[in-house]
């Protein structure tokens, strides 16, 4: 008989815009010893929130412009959520960010990775386990949506002359934020 061992897992940790210390780092190591759950460094957690941003926002834009079902998505449309992240990157490298996790830009360039992700998207935008993960989220969280895309706009307004072309697209086919909220909120609300 086979067992499954469930609760494994890692997050990304780290400091604002360092490692903890070896002192906290041991602490930490010693509370999650023996769970299976592995801690995972990042160098710079507000960097990588924002490249967490730059990879969010174009799949919640694209879920809103399909009406909160990406099933509809064309190969188009999903292949400028990729293009609109390669963006963000750029904008945030251009910016003087780190990308992070290292690497992770890779998965927007040609190449196997960028073959992968695009892979990924697919899968996301053509079952129901991409609409458990991406669109139910999006129509449950629409405040928690609208809060980071006004504050990565944030970060674009540091740079507006940076070009973003794919970004701009996918982003004009959603709704505003006025109709998502009267659309997703009856839902939630009654």
């Amino acid at each position: 008989m086979k067992v499954l061992v469930y609760g494994a897992g890692a997050m990304d940790i780290g400091g604002l815009h360092s490692l903890p210390g070896e002192a906290m780092r041991l602490k930490l190591a010693n509370a999650f010893a023996g769970t299976k759950y592995k801690l995972r460094w990042q160098p710079d957690m507000e960097a990588y929130l924002i490249c967490h941003l730059a990879a969010v926002l174009p799949i919640c834009y694209l879920a809103y412009a399909c009406g909160g079902d990406m099933r509809s998505s064309t190969g188009k449309q999903r292949k400028w959520m990729r293009m609109a992240t390669k963006e963000a990157y750029g904008l945030l490298r251009a910016q003087g960010n780190p990308i992070l996790p290292g690497g992770d830009d890779a998965y927007y360039e040609p190449g196997l990775r960028g073959a992968v992700m695009q892979f990924i998207y697919w899968l996301m935008a053509k079952t129901q386990m991409g609409d458990l993960i991406a669109c139910a989220h999006c129509r449950n969280a629409y405040e928690e949506m609208e809060m980071l895309d006004k504050a990565f706009e944030a970060i674009i307004a540091r740079t507006p002359e940076f070009p973003m072309p794919n970004w701009r697209m996918l982003k004009a086919q959603m709704p505003d934020w006025e109709k998502i909220r009267e659309q997703y909120g009856r839902r939630k609300h009654g």
